[in-house]
């Protein structure tokens, strides 16, 4: 079967990057209905001749600053003499990196390409890079440098990025105390043009390593303590950001070490010096705020005894710097208490410190209403525990099912579904010190739905058949507004094309289980080669199981139906009357055949044993629908008469 093509191919190049739009027209076979074109014929345009138009035109406009003002040129000028031009579009990826660009041509309806020609091809264009050479010039005399040695690789790498700069050498010429110029000798490639020579004026960074040192020296003088590390930072960022510049600082205290820093600086564009200075100061530590977080600890518990409330005091004066803490009661029956404290060198704080501690009292915990965790929402709720006596209470929560974990945090029960599942369990909450007096409440989970359907990360099927899929779900109920949706994307081909344009594919729930859903799909053209479709099954907004699809090629068995016909003609025969027994010969041994649905047997010429049979293809065979063939009769032997 033979089909004429007429092939339309529309191409935009932008910056390197192609999309391509393709319509296609076919004419029928004469034999299987179809019509007669009637269409004049496009008329041819030459390729050669646009290209050298093109290229006349880049000539004559001279040099360019840049690909793409060459381009802009090109794509705004409509006045082209070549004929069918509808539209030109240009890409700076041509085949010489400096001086060529990538014309791409789109023909007007009518018109088509000489033979061999696609529309495509190269153009030289000129460059100047005066413009150029003198903004890098201006950008380079506006940056500080460390060195000559820094500055002049610098200026190397800037000028050699110019389009079309083949060799770069820089000369110093002239030298102050903050300022170096030099000489830039430039070379070009072919097809660029620009300036040989241009000089250039750097700055140098103003080194501050001096003043540095010496406002370190200031900081880490032996006669100079701090009442704070704070008031140390303040003093050091001071001194040094004093400097002019300098732009911040800022100050790190060593852990192991705690009088020690190290400064790190950051300087303005025009300065330089050290990154970092270290130094120590002498600072004596006031253990004021460690003693008041012991006291708020050891004040914000509740004890059921004097013996347990003088340990858990003397448990949390345990402090470095901290020689002695003198335990002794005010009033033992109300927890009244008083510590003296004692302190080592280097360390300082309050001589004593007094208060009152608390009793234990119960956890009297509020009624909790029964819960539910929707896992369409999410799998965690938050519940606030109300009652008395909560504050500082060691409370403990658990669940009878592990698919729901229960924790405990300031105030809140959280629980946090793992499994995905209807179930409903038991929350108890209780105090660890009165565990018979706790309450429990009931939780239930209410599952999501999801699919429950073992789907293969590849499906494929044959041209112009549809086939189906059935995905099953779980807990899926469209009265929650559960949704579940198809979206789908071409995969490994780079066109403009839809999915829709190579497979119909459709999404139906069944009418009477709605747990159960079927995917249609059916491929009405065959896919480019490596290329797939993906699937996406959007369940409630949310991506759940992707897959592909591709298509598969039928296998043409006609060679295989020929051969069968000849073995019947060849290695049988056939008497008169015997005719039946070769049709169901020819079809027995042809509906033997692998890919074969079914066959029509039909005489041509019943004298002449000569038939025809029509097949019908099982789905993935393919051939020739009609084939002729003969039997053959059989003949008697024949003897010669013996002579006596």
């Amino acid at each position: 079967m033979k089909k004429t093509i007429t092939l339309l191919a529309a191409v935009s190049i932008v910056g390197g990057a192609s999309t391509s739009i393709v319509s296609c027209s076919f004419k029928g076979d004469k034999n299987k209905g179809g019509t007669k074109d009637t269409e004049k014929a496009d008329k041819e345009t030459s390729q050669v001749l646009l290209k050298a138009e093109i290229q006349k035109y880049l000539d004559e406009n001279g040099a360019f600053n840049s690909k793409e003002e060459a381009i802009k040129n090109i794509q705004n000028k409509t006045d082209w003499k070549t004929e069918g031009i509808e539209l030109l579009t240009g890409s700076v990826y041509g085949s010489d990196s400096t001086s060529s660009i990538h014309i791409m041509a789109k023909l007007k309806k009518g018109y088509v390409w000489q033979k061999a020609s696609v529309g495509e091809f190269d153009v030289v264009i000129k460059i100047n890079n005066e413009k150029n050479v003198s903004e890098v010039a201006k950008e380079l005399s506006m940056s500080y440098y460390d060195n000559e040695d820094e500055a002049k690789e610098s200026i190397r790498v800037k000028f050699k990025s110019i389009t079309g700069v083949e060799q770069v050498s820089v000369v110093r010429i002239a030298t102050t105390r903050s300022q170096l110029k030099f000489e830039v000798s430039l070379s070009y490639r072919d097809n660029v043009e620009g300036p040989e020579k241009q000089e250039v004026s750097i700055n140098l960074k103003n080194n501050l390593s001096t003043d540095i040192y010496a406002a370190n020296q200031l900081v880490t003088n032996g006669n100079k303590k701090y009442e704070s590390k704070t008031a140390a930072t303040k003093f050091i960022k001071s001194s040094f950001e004093n400097i002019e510049g300098i732009k911040n600082t800022s100050v790190v205290w060593d852990q192991w070490a705690p009088y020690n820093y190290t400064i790190s600086i950051k300087y303005d564009e025009k300065s330089k010096g050290p990154e970092n200075i270290e130094g120590a100061i002498q600072l004596k530590t006031n253990l004021a705020e460690a003693i008041k977080t012991a006291k708020n600890i050891f004040e914000s518990k509740e004890y059921k005894s004097v013996v347990s409330a003088k340990s858990e005091v003397e448990s949390n004066l345990k402090i470095e710097g901290i020689l002695n803490a003198e335990f002794s009661w005010e009033d033992e029956a109300t927890l009244k208490y008083n510590v003296k404290l004692t302190y080592s060198n280097d360390f300082f704080g309050p001589t004593s410190i007094s208060g009152k501690l608390l009793k234990y009292q119960s956890a009297i915990f509020e009624k909790i209403e029964n819960q539910t965790i929707d896992m369409r929402k999410n799998n965690k709720i938050s519940i606030d525990l109300k009652g008395k006596n909560l504050t500082n209470k060691k409370i403990s929560v658990s669940s009878d099912d592990s698919s729901i974990q229960a924790t405990y945090t300031d105030g809140k029960i959280t629980l946090v579904a793992n499994d995905n599942k209807n179930i409903q369990t038991v929350i108890k909450v209780w105090d660890d010190e009165q565990k018979e007096e706790g309450i429990e409440f009931s939780t239930s989970i209410l599952a999501k739905p999801e699919i429950v359907s073992n789907l293969e990360p590849e499906y494929g099927w044959y041209l112009n058949h549809e086939t189906t899929l059935d995905i099953m779900m779980k807990d899926f109920d469209k009265a929650k507004k559960d949704n579940l949706e198809i979206i789908s994307q071409l995969q490994g081909i780079e066109n403009s094309f839809s999915v829709s344009t190579y497979v119909e594919i459709k999404l139906v729930q069944d009418s009477k289980d709605e747990q159960k859903f079927t995917f249609y799909y059916k491929f009405i053209k065959t896919l480019p080669e490596k290329a797939k479709v993906q699937i996406g099954l959007k369940l409630n907004g949310e991506i759940v199981s992707i897959f592909t699809l591709v298509s598969k090629a039928e296998v043409n068995i006609s060679d295989s139906i020929n051969e069968t016909l000849s073995n019947i003609q060849n290695n049988y025969n056939w008497k008169q009357g015997q005719e039946t027994n070769l049709q169901k010969q020819v079809e027995s041994d042809l509906k033997s055949m692998s890919g074969i649905s079914d066959v029509y047997f039909e005489w041509i010429e019943k004298e002449q044993l000569s038939y025809k049979v029509t097949i019908k293809y099982k789905l993935g065979s393919t051939g020739e629908k009609v084939f002729s063939n003969k039997g053959t009769w059989y003949v008697p032997a024949e003897f010669e008469k013996m002579n006596p």
